[in-house]
């Protein structure tokens, strides 16, 4: 009986494991969109203020 109860304590383990891996693989997955997002918004926040300059310049220069 002792060798089935330790048999069922290793397999909770691993089932306990497996939840956090994908836990981690969920988050891992979460962090890697929003970051994804966050250049991307950079990426545009530094394009229209490239706009915005040039369209100064050009006012500027008139």
């Amino acid at each position: 009986m002792a060798d089935q109860d330790t048999a069922d304590l290793i397999i909770q383990d691993i089932i306990s494991l497996q939840d956090m891996v994908h836990e981690q693989e969920k988050l891992a997955e979460m962090v890697s969109f929003f970051s994804f997002r966050y250049v991307e918004k950079e990426k545009n926040v530094l394009e229209y203020k490239h706009k915005l300059a040039n369209e100064w310049k050009t006012i500027v220069s008139r």
